[in-house]
């Protein structure tokens, strides 16, 4: 699909990016923060010890949309990405009114609405994936109720957060 687009070495480029800042990165550093005993474990259950991996994360996504992908060149990857720090910066405002956010739902609601505006900005449709993205929103949602990591609010909390951003920008995207 995105061949039509794009040459296969620029999707590898990009890929190999994204994958380091989003992935490698942020796993390095809660390794760090763990042996410094900034956070507890994996599921950072404290409140107060999200704000350093969100602001990370933040300073990531910012690095990413200015160094790399930009709106001339990507802009679907530009808007998901902006989303993604607005998100990313309403979890971290909502530490401070101690409101905490699943940010498991937030990243999968996000993925789904980034997918509802790729399918409308291609005018490709891609039914099948949105569908098993919305199914996956309930499997990541129960299972964190299941597990009892999230009260429901939070949950909700966690989905307002990963769509807002997209319903704000579409108008500029679409």
């Amino acid at each position: 699909m995105f061949t039509d687009f794009y040459v296969s070495q620029e999707i590898y480029i990009i890929l190999i990016q994204v994958f380091i800042l989003t992935f490698l990165i942020p796993i390095s550093l809660f390794f760090l923060l763990l042996s410094f005993r900034k956070v507890d474990s994996i599921m950072i259950a404290n409140i107060n010890q999200r704000k350093i991996p969100l602001i990370t994360n933040i300073i990531i996504l910012f690095v990413l949309v200015n160094k790399s992908i930009t709106l001339a060149k990507y802009p679907e990857l530009y808007m998901f990405f902006i989303a993604a720090i607005i998100s990313n910066v309403l979890c971290f405002l909502a530490i401070y009114i101690k409101v905490k956010a699943s940010l498991h739902v937030l990243g999968i609601s996000s993925l789904t609405f980034f997918a509802i505006g790729l399918s409308i900005s291609t005018q490709k449709p891609i039914f099948y994936i949105i569908s098993i993205l919305f199914l996956t929103i309930g499997f990541v949602a129960t299972s964190r109720l299941i597990i009892k990591a999230h009260s429901l609010k939070e949950l909700l909390i966690g989905f307002i957060f990963g769509i807002l951003p997209y319903i704000f920008l579409w108008p500029m995207w679409l």
